[in-house]
């Protein structure tokens, strides 16, 4: 074989090798593109769903209520974006309105910024403190019992 068939035969193989070598980088630039903005939260209800974080919670238990209702198309998804951006280091805990249609990334900017969505309290025919510490409970995060001691606390009442 002469050099010129030689030079033209790596030369061939190269373009392979680049052209595989792009295909490749497109491929892996498409998923990333496709598991960060392609919609993934779909909640069951066609009412306005809500994703209610405890105090102290940890990543996997903000999967498990995520899965609990199934309003992640797909969890690993998910978890891959998660993983990306360190959503997990820091849980801030309270309501978030979830939208059809969001993608990962918008639910975990709002769960990282902690932009939490307004509780409605309502209550009517309440009579005793205790109706209206169990009424408060189950609309806020918090339990009958400490709303009721606050509510017999003359202390925290003085300071309003």
């Amino acid at each position: 074989m002469t050099p010129k068939a030689k030079q033209k035969k790596q030369d061939k193989i190269l373009k392979k090798v680049f052209k595989w070598i792009g295909f490749i980088i497109i491929a892996a630039i498409s998923y990333l593109a496709a598991i960060i903005f392609v919609p993934n939260i779909y909640p069951n209800s066609n009412k306005k769903a809500f994703l209610c974080i405890p105090d102290n919670s940890s990543f996997n238990d903000v999967t498990l209520l995520l899965e609990k209702d199934s309003k992640v198309l797909s969890i690993s998804t998910f978890k891959q974006v998660a993983g990306l951006l360190h959503y997990g280091e820091k849980i801030r805990s309270g309501r978030y309105a979830l939208k059809s249609g969001m993608s990962n990334i918008g639910l975990i900017r709002i769960l990282r910024s902690g932009k939490q969505a307004p509780v409605r309290l309502t209550f009517d025919n309440i009579r005793t403190k205790e109706q209206l510490a169990a009424r408060l409970s189950e609309q806020l995060m918090a339990d009958s019992t400490s709303i009721l001691k606050l509510l017999n606390d003359t202390a925290f009442l003085a300071s309003y």
